[in-house]
This record gives C-alpha cells, structure tokens and sequence, in this order.
C-alpha cells in the first residue's frame, strides 16, 4: 500500500510538472538593426503564431499574415506619434508599456481607399531601437497577435 501512495503521489507531480511546461511554447528572433542593437522577437506558438526570420519579420497565425513589423531609430517613436496626433484621418487607440518597452497604438484610414491600418510603436527598453509593426487585419487580430509577442534588447552572449 506504501508503494502504491508513494507511485502516485509521484505520478501526480510528474503530470503537474507536465502541466506546468506546457503552457507556453515559443519562437524567437534575434535582429541585428541598425541602431546597433540586437532586438530578440519572441511569439506564442501555443497561441497558434508563427514568425519569420527576416527584415521586414512577419507574424502570422494559420494562412494570414497578421502583423509586419521592422525597426527604426528612436526619433521615429516621437515623430510619428506627432503625426498621429495632427492627422484628422488617425487616431492613437492607447498609449501604454508591454513587457517593459512603451508603445502607442493608433489607427489611420486612408481617405482614397478607406483601407484602415493598425499600427504599434514600441520604443525598446535600454535601446536605441524602435520595433514599428502595422497590419491591416481586423483591430480584434491585431491586438491579440500583438498581445502575444515580447519584443527585448537580447542579451549579449
């Protein structure tokens, strides 16, 4: 009887263990930019996300590409939400910190077309990088694939 609590008491940390593991799995990019920086760009494959390995780096969950992202110097994070703010065709939907990095997110819709895009700046903390990642996706898509990235300064080795 000893034998059999001792069995399962072990079986039972073994699933927890199991269990434990398996709620996140991830992909992750390191890019060398030219701010000089390596920015490390990480995704949710549980979540069901997927991540290319190049500039400009694609986000995609299934067959759709979701977000397109690239890197800019620090003055774009100022300048473009200064555009944002003076366009009558934007609007920035929060202004906020992720993972240690601040972001704005806005939307504009251009008048022509009446396409609207989504876009995210996320200025990288203890960089001189800014990650620039815009979809024309359904706003619910974009903030959920957005959601499942962390974007870092990658660690030197």
């Amino acid at each position: 009887m000893k034998k059999r609590i001792i069995l399962f008491a072990a079986l039972l940390f073994a699933l927890a263990a199991l269990a434990a593991c398996s709620t996140h799995a991830s992909k992750s990019a390191t890019f060398n930019v030219e701010t000089g920086d390596k920015i490390k760009v990480t995704v949710d494959v549980k979540a069901g996300y997927d991540l290319t390995m190049e500039v400009p780096f694609a986000i995609s969950k299934g067959d759709e590409v979701v977000l397109n992202g690239t890197f800019g110097l620090p003055e774009a994070y100022e300048t473009y939400r200064q555009l944002a703010e003076a366009d009558p065709n934007a609007a920035i939907l929060a202004e906020d910190s992720k993972d240690g990095n601040a972001y704005f997110f806005y939307t504009v819709t251009n008048p022509e077309t009446q396409v609207t895009e989504y876009d995210y700046f996320v200025q990288v903390a203890g960089s001189q990088t800014v990650v620039i990642i815009g979809s024309v996706a359904e706003r619910e898509a974009v903030e959920a694939a957005f959601a499942a990235i962390t974007i870092s300064l990658a660690e030197e080795d």
